[in-house]
């Protein structure tokens, strides 16, 4: 795409997209250290990944190694399991039994 082809709104979402892009691990290191943010979980990209591996039916001990799948069952075992109070499942059903609004008035052919 040509420079003439772009409007200066344009060129001010890209340039600010890579600025940010340039400047992200920085800041984020930066308010880690300054006690803003929680730090990285170390076994956030392999747990993926082996949920990945074992959702391809692939041994991930081949790939990652022993002690990494290890690592991230055992975290897994100990992980809090996300729960749900009875009155928000009664209102998400009580929502979603309501018509959306065209079937709610009545039609006039």
């Amino acid at each position: 795409m040509c420079a003439n082809c772009l409007s200066q709104g344009e060129v001010l979402v890209i340039n600010g997209t890579i600025a940010v892009a340039a400047v992200h691990r920085v800041t984020r290191h930066l308010l880690v250290e300054a006690g803003v943010l929680p730090e990285p979980e170390p076994l956030a990209t392999p747990s993926r990944t082996v949920s990945f591996l074992r959702g391809l039916d692939l041994d991930p001990v081949e790939i990652l190694g022993a002690d990494v799948v290890a690592a991230v069952d055992a975290r897994a075992q100990f992980e809090p399991r996300r729960t749900y109070r009875r009155e928000s499942l009664l209102s998400r059903r009580r929502a979603s039994a309501r018509p959306i609004g065209s079937q709610s008035r009545p039609s006039t052919a």
